[in-house]
């Protein structure tokens, strides 16, 4: 028996590195290696407080190969791709390309490889802050001149950038614009090609205060209401007072006309009133007016017996 055992051996051991060898053909058939390529940020590490980088390329593109059922579940967040710059001074330079892989893929290659950075000592300018209108006032009202507070920024960046500035500003939109404009907005940097470069500078503070005021545009004025009884009342009765509200109106219309009123007149017949009363009148307003706060006043009338 043990003979025979011996005799086969060999078939044996054929056999399962054949098993083997079958096995490893089926699941790297089923589970295949595979490349696939990802855009990665390019980040720079490790420079100077007192350099900034003024040119590099945004992202690299990496190309990796592993398994499928490895690959296909990675994203190009899974990588990472840096050039240091430790030892790095002020002019322009060539850098390798590091990166970070996360397990189970290997990388097969990094386009680019090498990339040509400026580095650049961090400048500080002080300019002010201008204000783009993207919007109208509504109809009757007028804009007044904007006031931006602070009215300058600071900014640090490439000494190559803050040369080429051609705009600090902040865009306002609004429609139909009828009380005051207040908002905190951000600041925005254009070079002089129109281009903005907020990724290559900063700016202190990031947001200014913008107010806009806003004003009445058609001629206006508040004048008094005054106040004519007519007719009597019957005998023994006599008025102790009379109040309006409000007691001014505010009258709009061209300037020559508003300016020849200076107050509006109120009748009231007081014939039927044998009490004190409060009620509602309508506004009469010479022709020429076109428009006013109210149309309509509250009157009340305290009657009294004579003595």
């Amino acid at each position: 028996m043990l003979g025979h055992f011996r005799n086969n051996l060999g078939y044996r051991l054929i056999s399962i590195f054949a098993a083997i060898v079958i096995w490893f053909f089926v699941f790297s058939e089923r589970n295949p290696t595979t490349e696939n390529v990802v855009t990665v940020p390019l980040e720079a590490t490790g420079l100077a407080r007192d350099l900034v980088v003024a040119e590099k390329p945004n992202t690299v593109n990496i190309r990796f190969q592993g398994k499928a059922n490895v690959v296909d579940k990675i994203s190009s967040r899974d990588f990472r791709a840096y050039i240091p710059l430790e030892q790095i001074d002020v002019g322009v330079r060539s850098i390798q390309v590091a990166t970070e892989v996360p397990a189970g893929v290997r990388i097969v290659s990094v386009q680019p490889s090498w990339v040509q950075v400026q580095i650049d000592q961090v400048s500080s300018i002080q300019v002010p802050v201008e204000i783009v209108v993207k919007g109208e006032a509504a109809r009757g009202y007028i804009l007044e001149r904007p006031r931006l507070t602070p009215g300058q920024v600071l900014i640090n960046g490439p000494e190559n950038y803050l040369d080429n500035i051609g705009k600090v500003y902040v865009n306002a939109t609004f429609n139909s614009l009828s009380r005051d404009y207040f908002q905190s907005l951000p600041v925005l940097v254009e070079d002089t090609a129109g281009n903005l470069i907020m990724e290559w500078v900063e700016v202190i503070p990031r947001n200014v205060d913008v107010l806009i005021p806003v004003v009445e545009d058609i001629p206006n004025r508040t004048v008094p209401i005054l106040i004519d009884l007519i007719g009597e009342l019957k005998p023994g009765l006599k008025v102790d007072k009379v109040l309006v509200y409000p007691s001014t109106v505010k009258i709009y219309g061209s300037r020559d006309i508003i300016n020849e009123i200076g107050y509006l007149t109120l009748e009231i017949d007081v014939t039927e009133i044998e009490e004190s009363i409060n009620f509602e009148v309508d506004l009469e307003f010479p022709t020429g007016i076109t428009d006013a706060s109210d149309d309509r006043v509250q009157v009340m009338l305290e009657v009294g017996n004579e003595n």
